[in-house]
């Protein structure tokens, strides 16, 4: 059977401002790291044709790649018309073009006909696909194109291939209704990881819609891989998405990596070949349930039932899955534990309850306690700050903070406003309450404020899940506390679990700090829980 060839279709090169950690920019970095993750070729885009002037940085892309045959340049376009790029139609004359992007709100000019149409009848009429950013709801920012504004283009320019790069989970619901209703648009993965995802959506469209992507150097390249590489598809699906696709977009051929090595790292090896990581101790510390048969109003939480949640579990080799039910966390804690207890109930060896509580709604915390916890043996509890806004440190916790002080339990914490203070304040008062900070690879600056809080108190740990997987993080994070301090999370099923795991598995650090994050470390503060006998 023929080897699957990894085509990068989102990847950059060049400076980036701000949190550059993972000290890759340039392109023999870039050309390395990829090697090392069996990426066989890409499609690049150089940072300055974004944030500077266009030409200057597809000039310096060009020189870059040079005689590089696996690299494709991505040129960014823009107006012509107030003189600050050459006539479109003359520059596209001039050079050759594979594929182009346009950055029209970074570089603050409207995505219409009336500012872009010249652009797009051109490309269209080239048969130049255009790659474009867009399909975020909770980070709008992000969006070079707004889901209206794509549909607009797509209508006007019906035989332009568009490619919508970096949607998220929480956009899905727009895509999806943005491709049911335009066969031109196609979509990149790296961020659109829903849930079962890959299989949703080539189940319905098919796999020639799609383009596998990183984002490299900003994101893991491994969170991309094992998105596509454990995705339950046919194989022959798997190779049109991994890059075949892309080479046919841009009437290329695909070109092998011969500087590819194998790896002696046997938890590398597994989740390049797609396969379970049964051999270890993998147990997810950060995940949600949702009953079958039922749909959350705040995002697509697709395939989220007990059932699904351990057939997923096992194509990936996660042994043991903490979970508290999304219902408790988002509005009815008394109904969502019933969820969570019921998941228990069904697959014991499987599935350990976080407790999810709301002090707003609770008379009676003794018997509360007792009855999740003494008779239903929950060992986590999920406060939630982004839902009952109740600052950690607030008395209001006290009754459920100190009875897990008192038997040694675990509590994840979601980001609050006040963060860090919080955590320094409760971690002092309930010493034995063992605090697990979720999100913790979120960004560098946020990584370096846990960091800091988990050397100085001894029951903080970092539980690392975020969709944005930022390359370099788990690196920088194990320096900075050591691999016993991290805890492997996937918050499935808001997300795919695969990503988070290829995030660890590809990371650059030791097979033993690997091992410690993905379960070792989750399997102690399990074991050193305290609950008396069941009443």
């Amino acid at each position: 059977m023929d080897k699957i060839i990894y085509f990068d279709s989102f990847a950059f090169v060049g400076k980036r401002m701000g949190e550059l950690q993972n000290g890759i920019y340039a392109i023999d970095d870039v050309a390395s790291e990829m090697r090392r993750c069996g990426i066989h070729g890409a499609l690049l885009t150089h940072t300055l044709s974004r944030e500077y002037d266009p030409v200057v940085g597809n000039r310096l892309l060009q020189e870059e790649i040079g005689e590089r045959k696996n690299f494709i340049p991505c040129f960014v376009l823009r107006p012509d018309d107030l003189g600050e790029f050459p006539p479109v139609e003359k520059y596209l004359d001039e050079h050759v073009i594979k594929a182009a992007r346009l950055y029209p709100r970074t570089q603050m000019y409207g995505f219409e006909e009336f500012t872009c149409g010249k652009i797009l009848d051109n490309l269209e009429h080239r048969e130049i696909p255009l790659f474009i950013e867009g399909g975020r709801r909770f980070v709008p920012g992000f969006n070079q194109a707004s889901i209206d504004e794509l549909d607009r283009a797509c209508s006007a320019h019906p035989n332009l291939k568009i490619v919508l790069q970096g949607s998220r989970w929480d956009g899905m619901r727009e895509v999806f209704f943005l491709m049911k209703e335009h066969a031109n648009i196609m979509l990149e993965f790296s961020s659109q990881q829903v849930n079962w995802g890959i299989e949703f959506f080539v189940q319905y469209f098919g796999a020639k819609r799609f383009l596998f992507g990183t984002q490299f150097p900003v994101m893991s390249i491994g969170a991309a891989r094992a998105f596509l590489d454990y995705a339950e598809i046919k194989e022959d699906e798997r190779r049109l998405i991994a890059g075949r696709n892309l080479a046919e977009l841009l009437k290329v051929q695909l070109v092998d990596n011969e500087g590819y090595r194998e790896s002696d790292d046997r938890i590398l090896v597994a989740a390049m070949s797609g396969k379970p990581l049964s051999e270890f101790n993998v147990i997810d510390a950060h995940a949600h349930i949702v009953p079958e048969g039922e749909h959350v109003a705040y995002s697509p939480i697709l395939f989220s039932g007990a059932d699904d949640m351990v057939k997923g579990d096992g194509r990936l080799g996660i042994r043991k899955t903490c979970v508290s039910e999304w219902l408790g966390l988002w509005l009815d804690h008394d109904r969502g534990n019933e969820a969570t207890l019921d998941a228990m109930t069904r697959y014991p060896d499987h599935f350990v309850g976080y407790g999810a509580f709301d002090p707003t709604f609770v008379k009676d915390w003794e018997s509360l306690l007792n009855h999740w916890y003494l008779n239903g043996r929950f060992l986590g509890i999920k406060p939630y700050f982004p839902r009952n806004e109740i600052p950690y440190n607030s008395l209001k916790w006290d009754p459920l903070f100190a009875f897990g002080d008192k038997h040694s339990l675990f509590a994840l914490l979601h980001p609050s406003e006040n963060f860090i203070p919080e955590v320094e304040e409760i971690s002092a008062r309930y010493p034995n309450l063992r605090l697990l900070l979720a999100h913790s690879g979120m960004n560098f600056r946020h990584a370096s404020d846990v960091c800091e809080l988990a050397r100085a108190r001894r029951n903080v740990y970092l539980e690392l899940t975020f969709t944005d997987v930022p390359d370099g993080i788990i690196e920088f994070m194990t320096e900075k506390v050591g691999g016993g301090k991290i805890l492997f999370g996937t918050d499935q099923p808001m997300r795919d679990a695969s990503p988070q795991l290829g995030w660890v598995a590809y990371s650059r650090i030791s097979g033993d700090e690997k091992i410690k994050i993905l379960g070792n470390n989750m399997e102690e503060i399990l074991s050193g829980t305290r609950l008396p006998s069941s009443r």
